[in-house]
């Protein structure tokens, strides 16, 4: 690459960053107006439908918020018996759970937003969610589906005559030709929609999608600069319009067209943009690609190891999520990486695996493919009928001397139905019978992904230090440890030197598999400090965990990069010199004794976070120790739950006043009363994060 291209491209990215920052100012002004209504006294219609124009405003910017204002807005709509609120509710939770992977979920809302919009006949709504459950079975490699709902949505919009609606189809449509490597008729959707959006109210969202995947289709026909004018144009439009989540899968993108240049440097740079961003929104998807983008350069550029890492990182991700096509690409990267290490038993093994993935896949786009011609023909057949019927009613009037022929006619073509209709049936039953045993493929790949969870789930476990360190150095205690999922990102730590007694709770970036790997990383690296000469306090400890978990995941150290890391509150009880130090990451220390309940800050920086090498290290506070102390450590999962009946959070408030009212209580007591109120507060709303809440008493 010229210096002077690399230039423009460094100018280029200037001008991204300053556009972007404008797009995130319009949008919180929108947002800071919409919260101001919040404080107003508002009918619980009104109320329902502000939570829903803050969670579609967030939708790619900010996930969590995204959900957490769906919620809001379902549990107020419920209340208020009031349909139109829960539909759009269930519509946004719906997206929120398709943006993280969680696809079944997905389904499952946007069906009970499909049956409310139904119900109320609103035809342009139900065309909508007909889209965004096609888009979800197109994710999931289910075609035959996906082409179904896609196709349903696009009868409705010409129905309606909305031009910007096909144009929204067409994009979906685009996407399944893509998936399914036909490239040219992908194409040739994505212009038609690029036209008629520009025909109806020239949507700029929709114009940047559609021109970033005619990009992808010039890289796949390996016109790599074409495809790099293309992204850069969508890059500028996602980024004048915050939609961060579209930001990541072109970063991706660019990345892979730097590849295929031969430029690995730039490829390297542009999938980790794509890699970190998509971490920062939850988007596993996103997440999973960008690690088999990073993989293949680094297979590329002869680093076999490194490309293995981020396969089996991504490939995770990739099996628990249901991205099939994904995965069958992390094989396929795998068998080639192995390769070049001249380890050809396991670069077979996984060459069967992408094979057999791959031709799972390619079978259900024949399926999709017999599935569109079955639908084309009977529409021709209609129109043929129609043609039929109206030849008749002209020929009735004409001479009897037509009539044999009429009869004729009619005879053979209905001979020729009979024919076609057996050849249907006879299909479809062929077709059912396929669609049941992908179904047992499908069901039996989801067992073994939580059975692989649940092992994981045994080896967390397993290095989780042992509680009686606390009873063998007589101090009482109760944990109470309740994960999202099968894994937990949360972890407590113990360890007992030379009449010290260490406790750590953490809360780890993410929960579930992501969570979980980062959580074995950190008590590895605790036990490794803690066995190392002399007796650390915990702001030490801390600190050298700061900067083994920043090289630990690769991170540059003198970067201000948040992705990944963990909240911690460090403890050490020092019963012989009666006192205890904390030092908190992030994380606060509550304690209770004779002179009422307090609550110590902890620093503001997470491990791995902001704070650099060099910095002032993390503050510690010295308590003495009295009669009946009582110390808290807990993950913030607690206080962020949603409750069911308030649709708002437990917050801090709520949960000091808990621990003040049952500190007097023995601690197996105190665990029971506090795992009780947050099953009532939490009802049946979903379990937002990991919880963990650990008390000794000196």
């Amino acid at each position: 690459m010229t210096t002077r291209l690399l230039k423009l491209i460094l100018t280029f990215c200037l001008f991204i960053q300053v556009v972007s920052s404008v797009a995130f100012g319009q949008n919180e002004k929108k947002a800071d107006s919409l919260k101001a209504l919040l404080k107003i006294e508002q009918h619980d219609t009104s109320l329902a439908n502000t939570y829903n124009q803050l969670a579609s405003l967030y939708r790619y910017s900010d996930p969590i918020q995204h959900k957490e204002f769906a919620l809001k807005a379902i549990a107020i709509s419920r209340k208020a018996n009031y349909s139109h609120g829960l539909a759009n509710g269930y519509n946004m939770c719906g997206q929120s759970f398709e943006n993280s992977g969680q696809f079944e979920n997905a389904i499952l809302y946007y069906d009970s937003s499909l049956t409310r919009w139904k119900q109320m006949g609103k035809e342009e709504e139900v065309a909508k969610i007909d889209l965004n459950i096609a888009n979800v079975y197109n994710r999931t490699g289910d075609y035959p589906n996906a082409a179904d709902y896609a196709i349903r949505s696009l009868k409705l919009q010409e129905k309606l005559k909305n031009k910007f609606g096909i144009a929204v189809c067409k994009l979906t449509l685009g996407n399944i030709y893509y998936r399914q490597n036909d490239i040219s008729n992908a194409l040739k959707t994505y212009e038609e929609g690029y036209r008629l959006n520009k025909e109806s109210n020239n949507n700029q969202e929709l114009e940047a999608a559609l021109l970033g995947n005619i990009g992808a289709m010039f890289e796949q026909l390996d016109k790599h600069d074409s495809a790099l004018y293309y992204f850069r144009i969508a890059l500028s439009k996602f980024s004048s319009n915050g939609m961060k989540m579209r930001l990541g899968s072109t970063y991706d993108n660019i990345g892979d067209c730097f590849k295929a240049l031969g430029n690995y440097d730039s490829s390297i740079y542009y999938s980790r943009k794509a890699l970190i961003l998509n971490i920062e929104l939850n988007h596993p998807e996103g997440v999973a690609k960008a690690f088999l983008s990073i993989g293949n350069t680094e297979r590329d550029l002869g680093n076999p190891d490194s490309a293995l890492a981020n396969y089996q990182r991504g490939l995770i991700i990739a099996k628990q999520i249901g991205i099939r096509d994904v995965e069958s690409e992390f094989y396929y990267g795998i068998s080639l990486s192995y390769e070049k290490k001249k380890q050809f038993e396991p670069a077979l093994y996984n060459l069967r695996r992408y094979m057999n993935l791959n031709d799972s896949i390619h079978g259900q786009a024949q399926t999709e493919a017999v599935e569109k011609m079955r639908k084309s023909y009977e529409l021709d057949k209609k129109n043929k009928l129609m043609l039929i019927a109206d030849t008749q009613t002209k020929l009735a009037i004409e001479a009897n001397r037509r009539n044999t022929i009429l009869f004729l006619s009619g005879s053979i073509l209905f001979f020729i139905i009979l024919v076609v209709i057996f050849l249907i049936l006879r299909n479809k039953q062929k077709h059912n019978f396929i669609l049941k045993k992908k179904n047992v493929e499908i069901s039996q790949q989801k067992e073994e992904i939580t059975a692989s969870i649940t092992y994981a789930r045994r080896i967390q476990q397993s290095v989780m230090p042992d509680d009686r360190i606390l009873k063998k150095s007589g101090v009482e205690s109760f944990i109470l440890n309740k994960p999202r999922d099968i894994v937990s990102g949360d972890f407590y730590w113990l360890a007992e030197k030379e009449g010290c007694t260490y406790i750590a709770v953490a809360d780890c970036t993410g929960h579930g598999v992501p969570g979980a790997l980062v959580s074995v990383i950190g008590i590895n690296m605790l036990n490794k400090i803690i066995e190392q000469d002399g007796k650390p306090s915990p702001s030490q400890i801390l600190d050298r965990l700061h900067v083994l978990m920043i090289h630990a995941l690769n991170k540059d150290v003198d970067a201000r990069d948040t992705s990944d890391g963990m909240d911690i509150a460090m403890l050490c009880i020092d019963t012989t010199y009666k006192k205890a130090v904390f030092s908190g990451a992030g994380r606060p220390l509550y304690y209770v004794d004779q002179t009422g309940f307090h609550f110590v800050k902890g620093d503001r920086y997470s491990v791995a976070g902001e704070k650099k090498e060099g910095d002032a290290p993390f503050a510690e506070i010295e308590i003495p120790l009295t009669n009946k102390t009582t110390f808290y450590l807990s993950s913030d999962g607690y206080v962020d739950q949603f409750g069911e009946t308030t649709g708002k959070k437990y917050l801090s408030k709520n949960f000091n006043e808990l621990l003040t009212k049952v500190s007097s209580l023995p601690l197996n007591e105190q665990a029971k009363r506090i795992e009780e109120e947050f099953l009532n507060w939490k009802g049946n709303l979903e379990q937002l994060d990991d919880v963990l809440v650990l008390g000794v008493r000196v």
